[in-house]
């Protein structure tokens, strides 16, 4: 039997882990944008906020700067992919590896608060993390369980 391995964090904590592997996962597979965008885009809305308000002509038009960055790196490494496009699920196996792992924790949080709002008589719809995660690689998925 392979080593295993035990990892006990925070909710926090296996967020950050989520995120990682995402940004990880569709970097590799050539969603520059998708990966880096969002966390760019947080810490560009930190920077221009003012007192009154945010300064929009200056957020927008720096999102804007990184995004065609982006694409530039986008397309010298992948030429001729555009805005959106990439080499999807197969193309790598660690990427593979790494978008199951997200999604076991994703659908982890999306269970407890699927079990939350029944508790509470909420409806509950669903979401792309609902349920069981696709199964892409052959190594068994990631437990991801409460620890107390």
């Amino acid at each position: 039997m392979e080593k295993q391995y035990k990892l006990t964090c925070n909710k926090e904590q296996l967020q950050l882990i989520a995120k990682a592997l995402e940004m990880y996962t569709r970097a590799t597979c050539g969603q520059i944008e998708e990966s880096f965008s969002p966390p760019i885009q947080d810490e560009l809305w930190k920077h221009y906020k003012t007192g009154e308000g945010l300064d929009n002509k200056e957020y927008f038009y720096k999102r804007e700067k990184v995004n065609e960055h982006l694409l530039a790196v986008k397309e010298l490494i992948w030429p001729g992919f555009g805005p959106g496009a990439s080499n999807g699920i197969g193309y790598d196996d660690t990427a593979d590896l790494g978008y199951e792992m997200y999604k076991c924790i994703r659908s982890k949080f999306e269970k407890e608060f699927e079990d939350e709002c029944i508790k509470e008589g909420k409806d509950y719809f669903g979401n792309v993390h609902s349920g069981t995660p696709l199964k892409l690689t052959k190594i068994p998925f990631i437990k991801v369980e409460d620890y107390e």
